[in-house]
């Protein structure tokens, strides 16, 4: 990304994805093989909407609010106040749908509530480095775009290094401490990113 930034065009950087995309399906449709049981279903198209607009207007709120309106504005209270009421019905017409979009059990087993829980948190701690750190080696430390991709570069070799090891590690010491030992590097390089100084 940094290098199209530098030498050609900032856009180019989306057509990256085509031709790995490209190989990704080739080798999806080679080496895919899928049993799937032919069988009569019933979408829960009221729960898609509900959940898709429930969230959508949440977000929306929070994330207009204090910017194009007052937080205590009647816009940002009736977006928000209609986004929460769309999710409590959300929550109330799964528990009668045959197929629901999301299962209520799986809010309620502790071991996938606090997988969920975790990966939340770690997702955002991941949005918040790969969107702070490119902006502070550009807007503080004054680097151009392929410096500012560099900053990134531990992130983006670690990763699929660590989920494909992930994977050896669980086998040998469990999913809690394998998850506690990954929390622990992602907190601890988070803390060190925000102590950065010039």
């Amino acid at each position: 990304g940094g290098v199209f930034s530098d030498y050609l065009s900032w856009r180019w950087i989306f057509f990256v994805n085509l031709p790995l995309g490209a190989v990704a399906a080739w080798a999806i449709a080679r080496r895919f093989r899928e049993n799937v049981e032919r069988r009569e279903h019933r979408v829960d198209y009221l729960g898609a909407v509900l959940l898709t607009g429930g969230f959508s207007l949440v977000i929306l709120g929070l994330l207009e609010g204090g910017v194009r309106w007052a937080w205590a504005s009647m816009p940002s209270l009736v977006i928000v106040v209609v986004g929460g009421l769309m999710l409590v019905a959300f929550v109330l017409v799964e528990r009668r749908a045959a197929e629901p979009v999301l299962p209520m059990w799986v809010v309620s087993r502790r071991v996938l509530a606090g997988g969920n829980l975790a990966s939340l948190v770690v997702g955002a701690l991941m949005i918040g480095l790969t969107s702070y750190l490119p902006t502070y080696a550009q807007g503080v430390l004054g680097a151009g775009p392929l410096v500012a991709g560099f900053a990134l570069a531990a992130l983006t070799i670690g990763w699929p290094i660590a989920a494909s090891l992930s994977g050896r590690i669980f086998l040998r010491i469990g999913f809690r401490d394998t998850a506690l030992v990954g929390s622990v590097f992602v907190i601890g390089g988070s803390v060190f990113a925000a102590l950065l100084t010039m």
